[in-house]
């Protein structure tokens, strides 16, 4: 049945989906993790799996990343999954062909060696995201916070002040141009 599903500009991340057509579903081992399909880089994503609410039944997510869970359907048998399935791959692509309201940037930056948290260490990289929508910002800013607060903010964070400034202002001077 999964062979049969067309996921068009969608990767495949993960498939655990050994399902013996002819037994009943409530006799079978289910996973909540059966299938996650990522789409335009990671930015959204399908998530299946099957879960015990409503008496069993598989759930099928359709997440963004800014956008929070932007869908999900129940199914409780193997037909109604494949039709969920071929709705929510059809959904993520019309949401990927719409304009963002906001348009957003993401950075990574490595960890720093002196960085406590274990989580950090762990990944191996920070990933900064914010919307293109915000107020404008500029050193005299963050001088100014430094002084009324009485600190000094962290070097990284002023890095990514500046890629804020850098990126707004190249965003601003490629549609002044006429460019995407």
């Amino acid at each position: 049945m999964m062979d049969e599903i067309d996921f068009g500009r969608g990767e495949v991340f993960y498939k655990n989906f050994d399902i013996e057509p002819e037994t009943p579903l409530e006799d079978q081992f289910l996973d909540e993790d059966m299938l996650l399909v990522k789409f335009n880089g990671g930015q959204y994503y399908l998530d299946a799996g099957w879960y015990l609410v409503d008496g069993g039944c598989f759930v099928i997510k359709a997440e963004g990343d800014h956008r929070g869970s932007v869908r999900e359907e129940r199914a409780y048998s193997l037909e109604e999954l494949k039709i969920k399935l071929e709705e929510t791959v059809r959904y993520i692509h019309s949401i990927m062909d719409e304009p963002d309201e906001y348009p957003y940037y993401k950075n990574h930056y490595p960890v720093s060696p002196h960085s406590e948290n274990k989580a950090d260490q762990w990944i191996g990289e920070i990933e900064v995201e914010w919307e293109g929508k915000q107020s404008e910002i500029t050193w005299d800013l963050v001088q100014k916070v430094e002084q009324n607060w009485g600190v000094d903010l962290p070097q990284e964070l002023k890095n990514i002040v500046f890629i804020v400034m850098v990126a707004a202002r190249s965003r601003a001077n490629s549609s002044m141009m006429g460019s995407p």
